[in-house]
């Protein structure tokens, strides 16, 4: 080992130059790696949404997220859960252990999820889907004093722009009901 040192010591262009050959390395390096802020890990889960137009969040919480959490909790392989009560929804997210299967653990929740019938007839029904760690960069606003059609077409519309835009990787539209057709009989 002393022999090593002492060669190091006595060959100083060799040093040097193994010095500025680290040094060179480490800038190049530096500019070329690929960085993120908030990395994306993949891990199993599921994210469990019920929308509830104008139910104030404690409605939300007592009708549909309590009752979602009970659902969820018999699952086996949860990690952790936790929900959110806002007005007008409520999600429930259930994070599973790492050796579980994402796919099958998503059926499962999606199962006892489908097996509640006390959610209030007012709410929509739950969506259950996988659970992405994505964390949100922006959140635009769509809203006026039109049809609710037209906002939902004018949102969509922004979101297709926005999904354009190099480096968006995901763009989310949420808080749109789904059209309906309704047909009325007259007795006449």
């Amino acid at each position: 080992m002393n022999g090593i040192i002492k060669w190091w010591a006595e060959n100083k262009v060799a040093a040097n130059l193994l010095m500025l050959i680290i040094l060179v390395c480490g800038i190049y390096s530096f500019f070329t790696i690929e960085k993120e802020m908030e990395p994306y890990v993949a891990f199993p889960g599921a994210q469990v949404s019920v929308t509830w137009r104008g139910a104030p969040p404690q409605d939300i919480e007592e009708q549909i997220v309590v009752r979602l959490e009970e659902a969820v909790s018999g699952v086996e392989g949860i990690s952790e859960l936790w929900s959110v009560a806002s007005e007008g929804a409520g999600r429930v997210v259930v994070i599973a252990k790492q050796d579980v299967d994402g796919d099958a653990f998503v059926q499962q929740i999606k199962q006892e999820v489908d097996q509640i019938s006390s959610l209030p007839a007012a709410a929509e029904p739950a969506v259950v889907r996988q659970f992405e760690n994505r964390n949100e960069v922006i959140r635009v606003a769509v809203s006026g004093a039109v049809d609710e059609r037209l906002l939902k077409r004018t949102a969509e519309k922004v979101r297709r722009e926005i999904a354009l835009l190099p480096y968006v990787p995901a763009v989310e539209l949420f808080g749109v009901r789904g059209e309906e057709v309704s047909i009325e009989v007259s007795r006449e």
